[in-house]
């Protein structure tokens, strides 16, 4: 595919379908990066990874549709969604998590959203992934019957080196069901609802209201029939195997149906669980597999019970220190692990800075956040900015197959894969990373990765300003076309 060639005459007017409802608000910027900007590019990449038959206002110019007979083999519409990361395979469990993590940052600074002018951004991207689960949920007599959890095969997926919209292997659908449950997976797309129909409350309510039905049939499915998905569905592993199992997808969903409801019963359900089944929550942070540090956090936000704010502290503290398993690079970087180290840091990032706004002020939490993007962006000792597309320094070789084209090895993606955030360093050494489109640790992209990224972003555009780019200096990037001529 070729990217269109930009129109250099003054644009036109877009139309009324089109145009962005919110101008950006000029900031002052008080931090070292344009966090706006990144924000706005963020976006782009959750674009790119569409699945499906894409929009009009679709701005990333060398998409087109793809899998669009996905469903056909159980009579079921599953196209849309999102691919999980530089293949084309759609995961429900990690697409759920991020589904939740988008929706939250913009319940929790929509008002930084809309000054930053991402709020339309921000909706549409959380509602191409609702659009998909209410379509992947099968109820009967008000109840949930199944829901679908994964469409395509990982094996032969993988096999395949080239864009979505060439693809031609078959794409299975797997289900869960009473008989075959998935708690985990089936709770955390009750939170993927549950936590939008509070972002879509006042802006669509007849859609908020039909994601918190669904999200209530989910999980009470989900706490009913109790099991990991990745039982049920073997095709799950070893791609995202639900090694955490599913208390924390459970106390996760509970407590985001209180936040969406106000009754009770859901907040003492997320309680009984988090306190018997999962205790306290895992030294690692946020990720697809393990949600216990976001039930914590909901906890710590809405519950009369202390020691749910003693937990929490005591997990950020590891990530502050650099205690426990927390290891800081000589240039900054909290490192967990080796795969998606900064998946992580920006997941604490933003767990703790919404900590920080919203349950207990510590400087200490803020400058953690704002150092962990600091250092994505471009304050590291590589001096590069790990978000594509972003500073003059940044990745040219993601591990992306629809953004490589058709590039030989060692040459760039043949498509600017704008806003995507790579993997991070292997180790705590800051220059172990490869710009190598081979090296799927290190620099394989992923709506996971950006997902938590776009949330903390958020927060420090709240805190720190930098604007995004206008819609002009947009549309003149290549391949990115924003007024549909």
């Amino acid at each position: 595919m070729i990217d269109k060639p930009k129109v250099t005459s003054p644009q036109p007017e877009p139309k009324a379908s089109e145009k962005p409802m919110d101008t950006p608000k000029s900031t002052k910027q008080k931090g070292q990066f344009k966090y706006g900007e990144a924000l706005q590019k963020s976006f782009l990449f959750f674009e790119a990874n569409r699945s499906g038959d894409l929009p009009k206002d679709n701005r990333v110019k060398w998409r087109g549709d793809s899998a669009l007979k996905d469903g056909s083999d159980v009579g079921r519409d599953l196209r849309g969604g999102y691919y999980d990361a530089g293949d084309h395979v759609k995961f429900g469990l990690p697409m759920s998590a991020n589904n939740t993590m988008l929706a939250w940052g913009g319940i929790e600074y929509k008002q930084a959203y809309k000054q930053s002018g991402q709020w339309d951004e921000l909706l549409d991207a959380v509602k191409w992934g609702t659009d998909y689960f209410l379509k992947a949920h099968v109820t009967q007599g008000g109840k949930t019957k199944k829901l679908y959890v994964q469409v395509g095969d990982g094996n032969a997926d993988h096999a395949y080196w080239g864009p979505p919209e060439k693809m031609t292997m078959k794409r299975p659908a797997f289900k869960i069901d009473r008989n075959k449950p998935g708690s985990d997976v089936a709770a955390g797309t009750a939170s993927a609802l549950a936590s939008a129909s509070m972002l879509f409350r006042g802006v669509n309510n007849s859609y908020a209201n039909k994601l918190l039905k669904n999200a209530k049939q989910l999980f009470e499915f989900a706490d009913k029939y109790r099991g990991k998905y990745s039982d049920s569905v073997p095709q799950a592993n070893p791609f995202y195997t639900s090694f955490s199992g599913y208390a924390d997808e459970l106390a996760e969903g509970a407590a985001w149906l209180y936040k969406a409801t106000g009754q009770q019963k859901y907040l003492k359900r997320a309680e009984q669980i988090f306190d018997n089944e999962i205790g306290y929550p895992a030294d690692w942070s946020w990720m697809a597999d393990n949600k216990s540090n976001a039930a914590n956090l909901l906890l710590a936000q809405e519950s009369k019970n202390p020691k749910y704010k003693d937990m929490f502290e005591g997990w950020a503290k590891n990530w502050i220190n650099g205690t426990g398993n927390v290891k800081y690079s000589p240039g900054g970087l909290a490192w967990r692990t080796r795969w998606g180290s900064l998946a992580l840091s920006s997941a604490t990032s933003y767990l703790v800075g919404l900590y920080n706004d919203t349950v207990k002020s510590n400087k200490s939490y803020r400058d953690f956040a704002k150092d962990q993007i600091d250092y994505i962006l471009g304050d590291n000792p590589r001096n590069a900015s790990y978000m594509i597309g972003f500073g003059k320094n940044y990745p040219k070789e993601p591990h992306h197959r629809a953004s490589a084209g058709d590039a030989p090895y060692g040459k760039p993606n043949e498509h600017l894969l704008y806003g995507a955030m790579v993997g991070g360093p292997g180790s705590t050494n800051d220059f172990d990373y490869n710009d190598d489109r081979n090296d799927w640790i290190t620099n394989e992209v992923g709506t996971g990765y950006n997902a938590p990224l776009t949330s903390a972003l958020i927060q420090a555009y709240d805190d720190f300003g930098g604007d995004p780019l206008s819609n002009k200096e947009l549309d003149n990037l290549v391949g990115i076309d924003v007024y549909g001529v």
